[in-house]
């Protein structure tokens, strides 16, 4: 007779949980993808998940973590969002901004609650990472003189010219 345990969706043999704890990161990635591919995501959104949760891969194997699955917890993910705030450069070699940073926050998350719902894990340790605030930026309106220099530029001559002109004014 199988022992049997209740998971909060559904009930799961013990073979289950013996497979939930002993998937390999790379396994769950690649079930990941075919998820993304049976609900017909883009391909640039199931390559944006695949990119950013293989950078975490990669973070977790230049800093000797198990990538099994059930070994990666909260603390483990709010290091790795340490390591994007104060160390991760971007192409022009500046730190991450806040809205990069939840960007990658939110491709993990997908990729948790998807190995949530599925039942590999029990609980999505991206719980423990929050959100980091973004500042919020106030753009500034075009003086009057900005205004005229602009209306100015089309040439009023040509149908191109005046096409750019009655859509700036509308």
């Amino acid at each position: 007779m199988r022992k049997i345990s209740i998971f909060k969706h559904g009930v799961k043999s013990i073979k289950d949980e013996e497979l939930a704890n002993s998937l390999d990161l790379n396994d769950a990635v690649s079930q990941f993808k075919m998820r993304c591919i049976a609900k017909n995501l883009s391909k640039k959104t199931t390559k944006w998940y695949i990119e950013q949760i293989t950078l975490f891969k990669e973070w977790l194997k230049d800093k000797e973590y198990s990538t099994t699955i059930s070994q990666i917890t909260g603390e483990i993910l709010l290091q790795y969002v340490l390591y994007l705030t104060m160390e991760k450069k971007n192409h022009t070699g500046n730190n991450l901004s806040p809205a990069t940073i939840n960007s990658h926050r939110r491709a993990l998350s997908a990729f948790f609650n998807f190995l949530y719902n599925r039942g590999l894990i029990k609980n999505s340790p991206m719980k423990y990472v929050e959100k980091q605030k973004e500042p919020h930026y106030t753009i500034r309106p075009l003086s009057e003189k900005q205004i005229k220099a602009l209306l100015s530029l089309p040439d009023m001559r040509t149908f191109h010219g005046y096409r750019d002109y009655v859509l700036k004014i509308s």
